[in-house]
């Protein structure tokens, strides 16, 4: 296999919130772990809900010294700048849409061109969101989980 998985943020929120999410997290990652990444931003986001010095430590630990070097993604100057150029051509296709100003949006669109950037697949849960920014990124997404064969 040579393609590259980067896990969406929601997917770890979504494994916070049930047992069974989580199981199934754990066992794609165990079962895909050379070709799953971790994302900077990822961290970031995790990073604002992480309360208390347990919590900031367990989310620094399972997405910053989980994924290191090669195996996490982190923005660079031109995936900020696509970023840049597919929120204006996505205001120019579907007009000043009110979730186009959400945080969680613009992050949304950095993860993508930067998931595009390198040919990793982002597995997401946020098909609705994710299905607007292909409109214009192009970027290769899925649903948890692929199968691996």
């Amino acid at each position: 296999m040579s393609r590259t998985f980067c896990l969406d943020t929601n997917l770890y929120v979504e494994a916070l919130r049930s047992s069974e999410s989580a199981a199934a997290l754990r066992d794609f990652v165990l079962s895909a772990f050379p070709y799953v990444v971790g994302h900077g931003v990822v961290a970031a986001e995790l990073g604002v809900g992480a309360r208390g010095p347990r919590e900031v430590q367990a989310v620094r630990h399972l997405t910053l010294e989980r994924f290191k070097g090669a195996r996490l993604i982190v923005p660079t100057a031109a995936d900020w700048w696509s970023a840049g150029r597919a929120l204006a051509a996505l205001y120019r296709r579907f007009g000043e849409h009110g979730d186009f100003a959400r945080r969680s949006f613009w992050n949304d669109v950095v993860i993508a061109c930067s998931c595009r950037s390198r040919g990793t697949v982002l597995i997401t849960r946020d098909l609705v969101d994710h299905a607007r920014i292909r409109a214009v990124v192009n970027h290769a997404y899925t649903s948890p989980y692929p199968p691996l064969a």
